[in-house]
This record gives structure tokens, sequence and C-alpha cells, in this order.
């Protein structure tokens, strides 16, 4: 709510960790930030991060956006169930 008071898109929340592999978990996130919910194939959040950096400084990729969108693969989106959202 702050991110959208200041102007920003959240219009997506992308989840990672222990949490993130739990269907219901998500729904819940989905429901309660009204929002599309979206992991990636990778369980290696920090890690991966790490990697991609790595890569851009050595020259393997040539922007970080680059690396992104080489290697990150997402799920497909989960999506808000309104009548459970107004529980929330």
């Amino acid at each position: 709510n702050i991110i959208r008071e200041l102007g920003g898109d959240a219009d997506v929340v992308r989840a990672s960790g222990g949490g993130a592999r739990s269907v219901l978990w998500r729904q819940m996130i989905c429901d309660m930030f009204r929002s599309d919910v979206a992991t990636i194939q990778s369980a290696e959040g920090p890690a991966l991060g790490v990697a991609l950096l790595a890569g851009v400084g050595t020259g393997v990729y040539g922007s970080v956006p680059e690396a992104c969108e080489t290697v990150i693969k997402q799920n497909p989106v989960q999506k808000p169930d309104e009548a459970a959202a107004k529980v929330y």
C-alpha cells in the first residue's frame, strides 16, 4: 500500500524463499494485496543474483538486464481471489 500511495507500480508481487514454495501462502499474499504473485523457476535467490552480477562483471553478459532476461524464468503468476480478498 505504501508503494501504491507513493505512485509506484505494485501490480505484481514477487515471492521467493521457503514461503514462496507454498501455494496456500502465495494465495494468501495474492488475496491480501489484491495483486498477482510471481515466482521464478530458480530456488536460488540471493546466490543467483550474485552469480548474475559476477557474469556481468566478467563480461559473460553485457548488462544486468541482459543477464536477468537470459537466466531468470518466471513461473505462471498466481491471481487473487476477490471473495477471499474481501475477508482480508
